[in-house]
């Protein structure tokens, strides 16, 4: 009899947490948050493969597991991710503060296993600040016949106004003039979205620049730095 009535407040405790779990949604506020944006992401074939990073949130989860921009989680706690659906909702099931193990593939042959802390997601009102990428460079819009003038495409292309001293931009060799076609590929149509894509580029990535320079198409590679505040 002692040793029912001993265990018995256990007992009593292990159940109606189940029923409390079972019966009442946890609070938003409890469930866990990495502090990320995510898109789609696809292998060569076109096939799903996880999901693709496209904003990290300054000071969040994600950003302190020093997760990137252009990352692609592949698999939660070893259980390989559908979508970014499938990766929101697996996230929110555990609360916060919890321990998740991520499989994160950087670029093409890179993967990588990463312990995250989940945190608690702010109110929305307070609003997100993301993690925002910098090369140093300034850039202003051409038209469409300046553009080709300088060799560019008549909707594609913009000219460096600025390259700031010791950035990543001049370590890489662009100098003023220059007329930036593509960025990682896309033609770059005006200069927000040169900025929109070095800025969510990822810091510690690096992005190809497409240019023109006195007649002869150069391809230069650029490391993107974070973006300082006093910038």
């Amino acid at each position: 009899m002692q040793r029912t009535i001993r265990w018995l407040p256990v007992v009593l405790l292990v159940v109606g947490s189940v029923a409390v779990a079972g019966n009442a949604p946890r609070d938003p506020n409890d469930s866990g948050w990495l502090g990320v944006m995510v898109g789609g992401s696809r292998d060569a074939g076109g096939e799903q493969t996880g999901v693709g990073l496209t904003r990290i949130i300054a000071d969040g989860p994600a950003a302190r597991a020093r997760l990137r921009a252009r990352d692609r989680i592949v698999a939660v706690d070893g259980v390989p991710v559908s979508g970014g659906g499938d990766l929101v909702q697996r996230i929110k099931k555990l609360p916060a503060n919890a321990w998740v193990h991520l499989t994160v593939q950087r670029g093409d042959d890179d993967e990588r296993e990463v312990d995250v802390r989940l945190g608690r997601r702010p109110e929305r009102k307070s609003g997100f600040r993301f993690r925002q990428g910098w090369i140093g460079v300034q850039a202003i819009d051409l038209p469409s016949a300046l553009r080709e003038h300088f060799g560019a495409p008549a909707d594609a292309g913009v000219m460096i106004s600025e390259v700031a001293q010791g950035s990543p931009a001049e370590a890489a060799g662009l100098v003023l003039g220059d007329v930036v076609y593509e960025i990682d590929g896309e033609p770059v149509e005006s200069v927000a979205l040169l900025m929109d894509r070095i800025q969510g580029g990822g810091v510690g990535n690096t992005s190809e620049l497409s240019i023109g320079r006195y007649g002869a198409v150069l391809q230069l590679e650029t490391l993107i730095e974070k973006l300082a505040e006093t910038r």
